[in-house]
């Protein structure tokens, strides 16, 4: 009696100690691509939590930083003009680059905590809605590492290049509006020209059609152009065309950089069906693999990455040292390229 007794309660702990993985639907996609209504849609279908970026991560990101400045020069900026504030500080010399990084840290150990709080959710059995924009390599492999051995299901929402443009001039005159150079930008960063052999096919996009977006969006609302990371708005298009290599062709098939477990196309369906299409593909019980093999993948391309420039930087200095019998500037050129890195 007393055995069965023990493996009654021992079965009890483990089974207590083991629970049900949440499932994280991490939605992808650019600015204005329809990740918000459709995680509305997604919620009604299920017991979904809601993470979304701006909202989680934005906000308390800049209420840090608003602390920070009146901590730091006395002086209160407000969540509409604390760019404004900081620029014209900065100027004054009253904020250098130590506190861009003192702020940069602020704002990286609220996004560690976000991602901490989606990683006891899931293990607790919570199912959550991740709004997000992974767009680049960097990010996915630096900022969302802690996720991988997650159940995430990586779903794309892809909304065409031209589908795009009509909704950010739709939303210039909302509360909430894009500008045209976070989501052009945002675009050619995510999706590229198709190779032989690349899959999935998206559509296909010409060099023209980015080309008269860009400048039609310069003529709409010149006021609402975010220079972002461009020194100019002339220098958009250009950007544009060569990330997605329309500066030497006039068409492209589009493909995502990223892999996907699913890619749902809100540019010609509408939120509840891309719901129902995600809601199908959840309940089918498919594995997640994508979020997986994209870490996998990007991990060890740093790795190799710096075994590479390792090997390089040992060679040259072998090559200098030992191998060939140079001029006293040649050697001074390769010490200085084994300085530099």
């Amino acid at each position: 009696m007393l055995y069965v007794f023990k493996i009654l309660v021992f079965t009890t702990l483990l089974f207590s100690s083991i629970n049900a993985q949440g499932t994280i639907i991490f939605l992808n996609g650019t600015s204005s691509a329809g990740k918000t209504a459709l995680t509305a849609e997604i919620q009604k279908l299920g017991q979904y939590e809601k993470v979304n970026i701006d909202e989680d991560f934005g906000e308390p990101y800049m209420q840090a930083a608003i602390n920070y400045i009146k901590e730091k020069t006395g002086v209160e900026a407000t969540m509409d003009n604390l760019n404004e504030v900081a620029e014209q500080l900065t100027k004054e010399g009253r904020l250098t680059k130590i506190d861009d990084k003192a702020i940069e840290a602020l704002g990286k150990s609220i996004f560690i905590n976000m991602l901490k709080k989606i990683k006891d959710d899931t293990a607790a059995g919570k199912d959550i809605i991740v709004d997000m924009l992974v767009e680049n390599e960097k990010d996915f492999r630096d900022f969302y590492e802690p996720l991988h051995d997650l159940n995430v299901a990586f779903i794309l929402t892809y909304c065409p290049f031209p589908k795009l443009a009509e909704r950010v001039r739709q939303r210039i005159s909302e509360k909430d509006p894009r500008t045209f150079t976070q989501v052009f930008e945002q675009f050619s960063r995510l999706y590229k020209a198709a190779q032989p052999g690349d899959t999935p096919i998206l559509g296909t996009l010409t060099a023209e059609e980015v080309k008269q977006n860009c400048v039609l969006a310069k003529q709409d609302k010149p006021g609402l152009v975010e220079e972002m990371e461009l020194s100019s708005f002339d220098e958009l298009a250009p950007t544009v065309l060569k990330n997605l290599s329309l500066d030497k062709n006039e068409s492209i098939q589009i493909t995502p950089r990223f892999k996907y477990d699913l890619i749902v196309n809100t540019g010609i369906n509408t939120p509840q069906q891309c719901a129902q299409q995600i809601k199908n593909f959840i309940e089918s019980e498919t594995e997640f693999k994508a979020f997986k093999e994209n870490n996998e993948k990007l991990q060890a391309r740093s790795c190799w990455s710096k075994t590479k420039s390792w090997y390089r930087k040992t060679k040259n200095w072998f090559q200098a040292k030992f191998v060939q019998r140079k001029t006293f500037d040649q050697i001074r050129k390769n010490k200085f390229r084994l300085l530099r890195g």
